[in-house]
């Protein structure tokens, strides 16, 4: 539980003694959603992985959707969770709360790894039109014509049955107005405003193939951070960690091994 008295689900596993990743997906998602790429990454790898709040089993409250909340929330977990520093590792809309926690508090983040991450979504006719003509009109129980919808956007191919359908049960979990208001959150939020403040290294995973996101707005993203390295998988849409998740997990890898220093958890106190 936080300060404020919200609960996050999250998952956890590896060495509690390795630097600690924290993986949060992006919206409409849950932690389970990087369950292939957790089963591909080594036993040496300490991962914590988390529902944001309105997903998953985390609590739903009424308000607090903006880019600002989820980033409130994941530094008031890290403390929680007694991490002073860690890498984050975010997909699509959580890459935003992920880097402007690492703008604003530089200390608490040693890496970043964004998968399928946009630019911004602020100004984007194609963004609005979506929030305008389907999220708008969304009720619960969200129906299963709009996830396929979301299916066909986020995910260049097929998945394993089982895994797709986890994917839709977890997200049938999400209140129609989380969905409304997060994506009002990320239409509101400047993405560009405080790049110029991540100081830590980055890795950029995007799918040449991808639908939402393109190649322009990865190339921006390495204009505004010198630091980050490009890995493009080949054929991969919005979501390679879900189709290449032994490649993705590789890639995350080879990124820690190359981190100076890499992250810390502060040692429990002596009782």
């Amino acid at each position: 539980m936080l300060p404020t008295g919200l609960r996050l689900q999250y998952a956890e596993g590896g060495p509690a003694d390795r630097p600690p990743v924290v993986l949060m997906p992006g919206m409409g998602d849950s932690w389970r959603s990087f369950w292939p790429v957790l089963e591909c990454l080594t036993p040496r790898v300490h991962w914590l992985a988390l529902s944001p709040r309105g997903h998953g089993g985390s609590d739903h409250p009424s308000t607090g959707f903006s880019v600002g909340d989820y980033a409130a929330d994941l530094l008031a977990f890290l403390d929680v969770v007694q991490i002073r520093r860690a890498v984050l590792v975010g997909h699509s809309s959580s890459t935003l709360p992920e880097r402007q926690l690492a703008a604003s508090l530089p200390a608490r983040v040693a890496g970043l790894v964004m998968i399928g991450a946009p630019l911004t979504l602020s100004g984007s006719p194609e963004a609005r039109q979506f929030a305008d003509t389907v999220l708008a009109g969304l009720e619960d129980p969200v129906s299963d014509e709009f996830l396929d919808q979301l299916g066909v956007m986020t995910v260049g191919g097929q998945l394993p049955d089982a895994f797709a359908e986890m994917l839709a049960r977890e997200s049938r979990l999400v209140p129609a107005r989380v969905w409304q208001q997060t994506f009002a959150g990320l239409l509101a939020h400047d993405g560009v405003a405080g790049l110029d403040r991540v100081t830590c290294p980055v890795l950029l995973v995007w799918g040449d193939a991808d639908p939402l996101v393109g190649p322009a707005e990865q190339r921006s993203l390495c204009a505004h951070l010198p630091q980050a390295t490009l890995s493009v998988v080949p054929g991969a849409g919005h979501s390679p960690h879900w189709q290449h998740p032994a490649l993705v997990a590789a890639h995350v890898e080879r990124f820690l091994d190359a981190l100076p220093g890499g992250p810390r958890r502060r040692r429990s106190p002596v009782r």
